[in-house]
């Protein structure tokens, strides 16, 4: 929840007389809390705030005037005091103006590599997510192919088979053919036997009937 304080704080910073670092403090916590940081913009107006409170100095020349109805030693005392703690005090708040600015800007520089880190992880992960997608259409791909790949197997393999069967089936055509002509051949050479049995006959007989008919032939003369 946002301190309602602060933005009073600021604007009576500013509406005071202060010195040029001081000022610049209050400027800058002003422009901190604008941007929505409101915990650097509080610890500036604390350091502001501070410096202001310590941001009275005695003049070096100046001399001390003593008091009335006090001695003169007694009277410049406090100055004397307060000359002496003026450098130690500038020196205080000229170190914590160097803490603050060195830690404000060591909070930048860590906040903005913050920031481009988580860019570049951001497109890291795009670039993974995108190369997730592409190696997943690849891999579907890949599917397809093999599925259609599976399928001619599936249809060469179903043709193999039916060819198989073809060979399988000529082959006993074929033996069935070759069984009828050796039937065939058989019949042929039987009948071919026969034959000359039946011609080896005929030419006997024709010699015979030859025979028989030369003596009859001088006895007719």
């Amino acid at each position: 929840m946002p301190d309602r304080s602060l933005p009073d704080a600021i604007v009576a910073l500013q509406r005071q007389e202060l010195p040029g670092e001081t000022r610049r403090l209050a400027e800058e916590a002003a422009l901190l809390l604008s941007d929505g940081h409101e915990i650097e913009a509080k610890a500036l107006v604390e350091k502001a705030q501070a410096l202001a409170a310590i941001g009275v100095r005695v003049p070096a020349n100046a001399s001390p005037k003593p008091e009335a109805g006090k001695p003169a030693d007694e009277s410049s005392l406090p100055q004397l005091a307060a000359r002496l703690a003026a450098p130690i005090a500038a020196a205080i708040a000229n170190a914590l103006l160097e803490v603050e600015r060195y830690s404000t800007d060591q909070a930048r520089v860590l906040a903005k590599g913050v920031d481009d880190r988580v860019a570049q992880l951001t497109c890291e992960i795009a670039g993974m997510k995108k190369a997730d997608e592409a190696l997943g259409t690849g891999i579907t791909t890949i599917t397809d192919h093999v599925a259609e790949h599976e399928q001619r197997l599936t249809a060469i393999d179903g043709f193999t088979a039916g060819f198989k069967a073809s060979i399988v089936s000529l082959n006993e055509r074929v033996d069935r053919q070759t069984e009828s002509l050796r039937a065939i051949q058989e019949r042929q050479m039987r009948r071919a036997a026969v034959l000359n049995e039946v011609l080896g006959s005929i030419a006997k007989l024709r010699e015979h009937g030859s025979d028989e008919s030369e003596p009859n032939n001088p006895a007719s003369q």
